[in-house]
């Protein structure tokens, strides 16, 4: 277990894994490539292809985006699933 000195430097530590904003220059359409999750899903039998899904992506606004969403389909009676 890694020992900090202080909270900035557990900040720092988290945010050097978190916060993809700061570090651009990691990053590239290679790293995020979607062919080896689509491999393991297909190796897995697809299960995500058994229930109705709405995928919500980006990097603001995601928790309002998805509350708004799960509130408007159960009050229009579906079961809904926010994680």
């Amino acid at each position: 277990m890694t020992a900090f000195a202080d909270f900035d430097e557990v900040i720092s530590y988290l945010e050097s894994f978190t916060n993809l904003e700061k570090h651009v220059d990691k990053y590239n359409t290679r790293t995020y490539r979607i062919d080896r999750m689509s491999a393991l899903l297909a190796h897995l039998g697809n299960p995500q292809n058994a229930y109705r899904t709405i995928h919500v992506a980006g990097s603001k606004g995601k928790g309002s985006v998805s509350a708004l969403l799960a509130s408007g389909l159960t009050a229009a009676g579906h079961r809904c699933g926010l994680y």
